[in-house]
């Protein structure tokens, strides 16, 4: 997901509902942050489960870099824990809008 957007001239941002944007370069920076905030919640990946409808073995995988999220599954789980992914176009995208 975001190799793909970055291939098409955007950023990815995670964005918390304070409105702090967080660029993201992989969907593995992704996982840090969110797990990091899993973590001060004191959740545990069932609680995560629950939160989002995502298997807590996939979002362990994901946690521990073992497994690649597709772009529903981030967007699940960073909604869980109150982020929104957004794509912004980067600063002089070689891409035209038509």
């Amino acid at each position: 997901m975001v190799s793909i957007a970055e291939t098409l001239g955007f950023e990815t941002i995670m964005r918390s509902m304070a409105g702090r944007d967080l660029h993201i370069g992989s969907a593995k920076a992704a996982m840090i942050l969110i797990n990091a905030e899993r973590r001060s919640r004191g959740w545990t990946f069932a609680d995560c489960q629950t939160a989002s409808g995502i298997c807590a073995s996939t979002f362990f995988a994901l946690a521990s870099g073992s497994h690649d999220a597709r772009m529903s599954t981030m967007v699940a789980i960073a909604g869980a824990m109150g982020f929104d992914l957004v794509l912004r176009e980067r600063e002089g995208s070689r891409y035209v809008r038509a």
